[in-house]
């Protein structure tokens, strides 16, 4: 055999053992007489060492039995000694390259042969003793009509089922135990069965042609499913082999069962194909190396990374021969370390250069991959793309600094509120409390608001937690850790904290701010009291002058018509009525403001005004407040007045809510005789009006107390209009 194959001799078992430690055989050949151990003897011993190198046994002439325990004792074939030199040669060689192929292919194809293979072989070993039995039958020293039989010995021996027909009838006329057994006939059921009889109609041209095909060329198989007397069926491997007598011709052969084969094969299949979906619509790159590091196998993504279309591109390549060879180092030496130590390595980051050149970062994770046996093969590696994720958390990570450069940086206290908890405090926070930050933060907010200002301060966290409208800023006061108090104004809106609703929270201290306004309101009030003392005096006064007034035209009748005494009359009841206006409105200021009830306001203001005639239209929604000072009813009082005063003409007043571009207004309008352009200039400054000119004046000053600003937007003859504009969350619903 030059050239084909190469070939080492030994002369006894002892010499082949002593060849095999030294260098791995594609193949042993060895005759089964031997002196000293035999053939049989050695492969035994090779099969007990788990030796599985493909094993040819040479018998003699008559051995068949020795064929059969060989083959059951894991030989791969068999030769018999005997004939022409060159046919035996010829047919050795057939019978290595037979073996050599059959032992390296894999999965169901690999077993299928080996089952076929093994049938043809222990076929061969009896078909000489069967055709002398045929012969028997055939020239007349047997019964015709009934079934051949043969050595029980190499029939039962036989994987699976055994059947010999006649060539000419296709009648059964041999079987062994186990096809009788699993058919469920009888024995006289048997003997003469059709070969069709076994299958369905719709397979019977198949086999008729596998016959045919066996009959010309010696040997055939097929897969076919047999029809057993239950009417159930078994998937079965038939391979046959045409058997030549002196007087005719017949067709003998096995078969497998291979159902469970079958299903096996078909639920790796599905599995392999379920895996192969997973693993190619998951993101997460996925990729298998062997020993050498080359590449087995990836899933689609991966290979898309690599530049390849598909992932039996990659396949034999390895890292050097990527777009990332650049790191091919960096990656490998990953894997053998992996490979060597047994170990796994998770989570790692890795840069890779891209197919356009770029660099991205990757989290990877490789483990061991084995074998059935436990064996380290290769390398298994996933990886995901984080670039975006890094760079989204270096941005984070930058925004937070700059974030905290400028809370710590702030001239007032921040803080951080979620779920009623402090989670963040900046420095001005820490040294207005003189608490530290450890002391500060997870602890309740509530618990550093004085106790008189708690269920204010809770009442408006919740609403603001609820979307509601409150106040934009207001004060309450905070307990510092020595006791102390400081008064805070605080400024608020909703954030996101970690994942989760919170509050950003502005403290602005105004403890001196209250301490000025708390002296002011102390100042105002001795000015009140001075002045109420004062009004009192002048009201004397002025009683005392209208009383002589009053006594000179009584005694002085002809001075009744006196100009300078009328002037004098006029000018003490103007001095009377501003003395009372400035008793009504000396209070401004002094009070708190607060939610009231603008619906009830306008009730309240129609009731202490003289209307006469004109009707008071309240369109003011219900449940609408406003916050201000307690003397707007006042200020609703005074325009129903003016209206009364100077709208000539007018029947109506209406008061009503306005919105214009998210600016919430209150309105009040009459359908008089409106004010003229040139009025509106100057119609809320001091002095100005028909009487003491103070009314409007005050109006502006008492709404502006809490950022409420008022104009009149009316047409002249159609009717004064007074808007008075409130700020942002100035107007709530209740």
């Amino acid at each position: 055999m030059p050239g084909e194959m190469e070939v080492d001799t030994a002369y006894s078992v002892g010499d082949a053992r002593n060849a095999l430690a030294k260098r791995q055989y594609g193949v042993i050949v060895s005759d089964h007489q031997m002196p000293g151990e035999d053939g049989m003897q050695f492969l035994k011993s090779l099969r007990a060492a788990g030796d599985k190198t493909p094993f040819i046994l040479i018998i003699d002439k008559g051995c068949e039995k020795v064929v059969i325990d060989a083959l059951n004792h894991g030989a791969d074939s068999y030769l018999q000694k005997g004939g022409r030199l060159e046919s035996q040669h010829a047919d050795l060689r057939h019978r290595i390259k037979t073996v050599v192929r059959r032992h390296g292919a894999e999965g169901s194809e690999k077993q299928n042969k080996e089952d076929l293979l093994s049938a043809s072989d222990q076929l061969a070993a009896g078909e000489e003793e069967m055709r002398k039995q045929l012969d028997l039958i055939i020239q007349g020293q047997g019964e015709p009509g009934k079934e051949v039989t043969f050595s029980e010995s190499i029939m039962d021996s036989l994987p699976g089922i055994f059947y010999i027909y006649d060539a000419q009838t296709l009648r059964l006329v041999g079987w062994n135990k186990n096809h009788q057994e699993v058919s469920g006939y009888t024995h006289e059921e048997m003997l003469g069965k059709h070969v069709l009889d076994w299958h369905r109609v719709e397979n019977a041209e198949a086999v008729l042609a596998a016959i045919e095909n066996c009959m010309a060329n010696g040997q055939d198989s097929i897969e076919a499913p047999l029809v057993m007397k239950d009417g159930h069926e078994v998937l079965y491997l038939l391979t046959g082999k045409r058997l030549d007598t002196k007087e005719g011709a017949f067709f003998m052969g096995v078969g497998v069962d291979i159902n469970d084969r079958k299903r096996a094969e078909e639920a790796l299949r599905v599995s392999q194909q379920i895996l192969e979906g997973i693993i190619n619509a998951i993101p997460v790159r996925v990729f298998w190396k062997d020993k050498n590091l080359i590449y087995m196998g990836c899933n689609t993504v991966f290979a898309r990374d690599a530049g390849f279309a598909e992932p039996k591109d990659i396949i034999g390549k390895d890292d050097h021969q990527m777009v990332w060879r650049d790191q091919a180092e960096l990656y490998r030496g990953d894997d053998r370390h992996v490979i060597e130590s047994g170990c796994s390595r998770l989570l790692i980051e890795e840069p890779q250069k891209t197919p356009q050149g770029n660099i991205i970062t990757l989290l990877t994770s490789k483990i061991p991959l084995r074998s059935s046996e436990g064996d380290i093969i290769g390398v298994l590696g996933t990886y995901m793309d984080i670039t975006e994720r890094k760079r989204a958390e270096e941005a984070l990570l930058e925004s937070e600094k700059r974030y905290r450069l400028l809370v710590n940086s702030a001239a007032e206290a921040i803080v951080v509120v979620q779920d009623g908890m402090l989670r963040l405090v900046n420095p001005i926070t820490v040294a207005m409390t003189g608490l530290t930050e450890p002391e500060l933060v997870s602890k309740p907010f509530i618990a550093f608001v004085h106790p008189d200002d708690r269920a204010m301060v809770m009442e408006r966290f919740q609403r603001r937690s609820r979307g509601e409208a409150v106040p934009v800023r207001y004060a309450f006061r905070l307990l510092a850790k020595d006791g102390s108090i400081r008064w805070v104004e605080i400024s608020a809106v909703t954030i996101d904290w970690e994942g989760r609703p919170g509050t950003l929270n502005f403290l602005t201290d105004i403890t001196e701010r209250k301490r000025a306004e708390d002296a002011l309101l102390i100042a105002n009030r001795k000015l009140n009291l001075l002045s109420s003392i004062t009004r009192h005096d002048i009201n004397n006064q002025i009683t005392a002058l209208e009383g002589h007034l009053a006594l000179l035209e009584m005694r002085e009748p002809q001075l009744a018509s006196n100009e300078n005494l009328k002037r004098a009359e006029k000018a003490a009841g103007q001095i009377s009525a501003m003395i009372e206006f400035t008793k009504t409105y000396e209070d401004i200021g002094i009070h708190a403001p607060l939610w009231q009830d603008v619906r009830e306001l306008v009730g309240m203001a129609s009731e202490d005004c003289p209307l006469e005639k004109v009707m008071v239209i309240n369109d003011v929604p219900t449940g609408a407040e406003v916050y201000a000072d307690p003397l707007i009813v006042k200020v609703f009082h005074n325009l129903m007045q003016n209206a009364m005063r100077h709208g000539s003409g007018a029947t109506t007043i209406r008061f009503s809510l306005e919105e214009r571009g998210g600016i919430r207004a209150i309105v009040c309008e009459d359908d008089g005789v409106g004010i003229s352009a040139e009025m509106k200039e100057r119609l809320f400054t001091q002095g100005f009006g028909k009487d003491h000119g103070l009314g409007l004046f005050l109006s502006r000053e008492i709404l502006s107390i809490t950022g409420i600003l008022i104009a009149e937007e009316g047409e002249p003859s159609k009717g004064a209009k007074f808007v008075m504009t409130l700020p942002q969350g100035g107007l709530r619903a209740i």
